[in-house]
């Protein structure tokens, strides 16, 4: 869940204050208009079994939708190709355009997978903890809190910045949880720094 008015995603931080300066710097460009800038990200698929089966163009949306935590727009022919049994304004794919904020938190995710990134997930998320989520969404939007729309992903990091793969399953283990916590995520010089906001009881 993020508050606009205060959050700023970490790659995007990371372009304005560093990375612009280097690439002024390195490449000589004396206005800062022709510095490289990242203006839009649009994931798509093709899907080519919806010309036998449309409801599979409805699946790669959904699934593209989770991808990319924004609802996906379907594609559609724009003319008829009979050899491919193509037919004008058939659903044939599904595309996603990110912008702004949620462009830097989608690249950053993307290159930050499989680069060292290492988390526990649990094999189902409890239903409880599914409604807790979806309570406090409800009431966060009732007092206009902006949401992330990412789906929920319960994890917990163990690294960042790992050098190798893990080369074996993590084991098996209960986690008693009695109370949950809400953080506030501060970008840093060292790294992420998180600030407890706050701390309730569940009950049993």
């Amino acid at each position: 869940m993020l508050d606009q008015a205060n959050y700023t995603p970490r790659l995007k931080s990371l372009y304005k204050d560093q990375i612009r300066a280097a690439l002024k710097e390195e490449f000589g460009y004396k206005n800062d208009m022709q510095i490289p800038r990242l203006d839009k990200i649009v994931l798509n698929m093709g899907i080519g079994e919806a010309v036998k089966d449309t409801k599979k163009v409805k699946q790669a949306a959904e699934e593209l939708s989770l991808i990319a935590g924004q609802k996906a727009v379907i594609t559609k022919a724009k003319k008829s190709i009979a050899g491919f049994r193509v037919r004008e304004e058939m659903p044939l794919g599904c595309k996603v355009t990110l912008r702004g904020d949620r462009m830097y938190e989608f690249l950053d995710r993307l290159t930050t997978i499989g680069k060292g990134f290492i988390c526990l997930q649990p094999a189902s998320t409890p239903p409880a903890l599914l409604q807790l989520v979806e309570a406090l969404s409800e009431r966060l939007a009732a007092l206009g809190v902006v949401l992330d729309c990412r789906p929920f992903l319960p994890h917990l990091t163990l690294s960042r910045q790992a050098r190798s793969r893990a080369q074996q399953p993590a084991p098996d283990f209960t986690w008693h949880v009695d109370r949950f916590v809400l953080y506030r995520s501060v970008n840093t010089a060292d790294g992420v720094r998180y600030d407890e906001l706050g701390s309730w009881p569940l009950l049993p």
